[in-house]
């Protein structure tokens, strides 16, 4: 169950709907399709309460610092995602909500949303953030590697340039000094 924070008319003519989510229900039965989704539905019931270990604590907090550096790291991702997150204090709020965004294939994020056991939440949700940032780091690897290969590739191509230039200014290039006394030497012989 949501509320709708804003609606927005997108340039290839859909509607992208922002909504901030409130509270998590079961779909007991389908009740029509057309033209809308209807349904009856049940509070979706967390099987236990909030765990007050500090497990859980360390697993939560670990969540939301990866979370954060994701975030960081990604193009794709809001920024300002980054900022809710840190200011969300409920772990449950937080899970959930990082569950949501997490950039994950869709069975991936309702798996994690559906799980009933918050331990069981948070470790599978720090898996797929762990998975996410390794991700990110490899990419960023070798972007930056065929960056230090161009930055070279044009580095040498400008002292090449600059080395015939001064050649020609003094001249002529040594290449053509070279073949001069070759055919010198040939001629001797």
């Amino acid at each position: 169950a949501a509320q709708i924070i804003k609606t927005l008319q997108m340039p290839d003519a859909t509607t992208t709907v922002i909504i901030q989510g409130k509270r998590r229900f079961e779909v007991v039965e389908a009740i029509q399709v057309e033209p809308y989704l209807k349904a009856t539905v049940v509070p979706f019931a967390v099987a236990e309460e909030v765990p007050k270990t500090s497990k859980f604590t360390a697993l939560v907090q670990s969540v939301k610092e990866l979370a954060i550096q994701v975030i960081a790291r990604s193009r794709n991702l809001s920024q300002e995602a980054g900022f809710a997150i840190k200011n969300i204090d409920d772990p449950v709020f937080l899970l959930n909500f990082v569950a949501s965004n997490v950039e994950a294939d869709m069975p991936v994020r309702q798996g994690l949303l559906e799980a009933r056991n918050l331990n069981q939440m948070a470790s599978d949700l720090l898996a797929v953030l762990t998975d996410e940032q390794q991700m990110l780091e490899l990419k960023q690897q070798i972007q930056s590697k065929v960056r230090v290969d161009m930055d070279k590739q044009q580095r040498e191509y400008y002292l090449n340039e600059q080395l015939r230039t001064i050649q020609e200014e003094l001249g002529g290039n040594p290449n053509e000094q070279d073949v001069k006394e070759l055919t010198e030497k040939a001629k001797k012989k």
